[in-house]
């Protein structure tokens, strides 16, 4: 049988973006010939919504954000969600306390973090997630997934240990060496 080719999805670091986190010429005339030849184009990223739309600048409706934790429709209504236990995202952030790591939040477009350091603010500086907030804990916070910063060095040392921490309850990926994620089952 012939199959019709209704849309186009793409990663955006590392596929899309330059090492500055901005859309590439060449990747932006692509998509919009994709988009003329009658076809969709979506993101299908780690960044939220908005991350993706500032790295991309270009109109952005639907699409896949936050690991697959969120994804909208063209109507950019939330059509999948899935969020971190409240106990996962406690037990976390208490670990990364004790071992002096970041850690934030993201919560649809929302990012808040329980400090804003340096690795924490790159996220908007260098990465253009929007700024972190800081809040004091997440227990009001509906967490989609969970971002551990640090050096790189610690967090090689300590990722088994935050693995023990959350089996069974949560997956835990390398996202860069100086970014562990932790995102629900």
């Amino acid at each position: 049988p012939a199959y019709r080719i209704r849309a186009v999805a793409s990663d955006v670091d590392g596929t899309l973006l330059t090492s500055s986190s901005r859309l590439h010429p060449e990747n932006e005339v692509a998509i919009r010939r994709v988009r003329e030849a009658g076809l969709r184009f979506f993101p299908a990223t780690g960044k939220c919504r908005e991350g993706a739309r500032n790295s991309l600048g270009i109109e952005v409706v639907g699409g896949v954000f936050v690991n697959g934790l969120v994804v909208y429709d063209d109507n950019d209504a939330i059509i999948h969600e899935r969020r971190l236990a409240a106990e996962t995202t406690r037990d976390v952030a208490a670990f990364a306390l004790r071992h002096d790591l970041g850690v934030v939040a993201y919560a649809r477009d929302d990012l808040v973090a329980l400090e804003l350091t340096r690795r924490v603010l790159d996220l908007a500086d260098v990465y253009r997630e929007p700024r972190p907030r800081r809040v004091d804990a997440f227990d009001d916070v509906d967490v989609n997934k969970l971002l551990v910063v640090g050096d790189a060095a610690a967090l090689a040392e300590i990722r088994p240990h935050l693995q023990a921490t959350i089996e069974g309850r949560a997956a835990l990926t390398v996202a860069l060496p100086t970014m562990l994620e932790v995102l629900p089952f």
